[in-house]
């Protein structure tokens, strides 16, 4: 009779321990491990921006016992400079945060306030600490929807040649004018239409004629009118 006394008293003890042990893995404190942010090239959101949009939302990040992984992933996506965000527990039981941030493909500035289109296209606000340098487009830009604007921005952008040459475009009127980064030029390319062809032509006249003429000898290249480049001097 002792000895199943015993046993049983001794079994009671194994529950006694095993439940502080449960209890105790349980109640381990979890750590935020890492926050990867897969940038582009900018620095719109960096790991002392992301511990700040998590503290303001009350969403602890060190020595938690628990970590609301969905309501951190909200609150981090919804800023405006964020594309993606993904917040898991890794294997050793401590949090990663991994951030891709969104990347401006051109600044707009319309009337009396600036923003960004990205390169899904998508209107992206300023920002109050990074500004990123990027084709500029101005003038009557409400005359043409997002995409035309993009389409524009990506073949100068794609092409070398006019990517090193170009700094702005001037939406003026029905023209739309280009205007180089070197000297007091513009290029007045009519509309988004034959881009290609445009480029080429515009391409093969600096090749041609500007390095015979020099830089500053037209004030105006004009590429709107079907195979014919009208140039106006100084």
């Amino acid at each position: 009779m002792l000895k199943i006394f015993e046993l049983l008293f001794l079994f009671l003890l194994l529950l006694v321990l095993l439940s502080f042990t449960i209890k105790n893995e349980n109640t381990v404190k979890k750590n935020l491990n890492s926050i990867q942010i897969n940038k582009t090239q900018n620095n719109f959101v960096d790991e002392e921006k992301v511990l700040e949009i998590l503290s303001n939302n009350g969403l602890y990040y060190d020595n938690q016992e628990v970590f609301d992984v969905k309501s951190m992933e909200s609150n981090i996506k919804n800023q405006p400079h964020i594309k993606d965000v993904q917040v898991f527990l890794n294997l050793d039981g401590v949090i990663d945060v991994i951030i891709e941030e969104r990347d401006p493909l051109v600044r707009i500035f319309e009337s009396e306030f600036s923003y960004y289109l990205d390169k899904d296209c998508l209107l992206m606000p300023l920002s109050k600490t990074y500004t990123s340098r990027r084709l500029i487009m101005s003038g009557d830009v409400k005359k043409y929807n997002n995409e035309d604007i993009c389409e524009l921005s990506k073949k100068i952008e794609s092409n070398e040649f006019m990517r090193c040459l170009i700094s702005q475009v001037h939406f003026d009127n029905n023209d739309i004018l280009l205007i180089p980064k070197l000297k007091n030029q513009k290029i007045n390319i009519g509309d988004i239409e034959d881009l290609d062809v445009k480029f080429d032509n515009l391409i093969c006249f600096y090749d041609k004629i500007i390095k015979h003429k020099g830089w500053g000898y037209y004030n105006i290249i004009n590429l709107k009118y079907k195979d014919q480049i009208i140039c106006s001097k100084k």
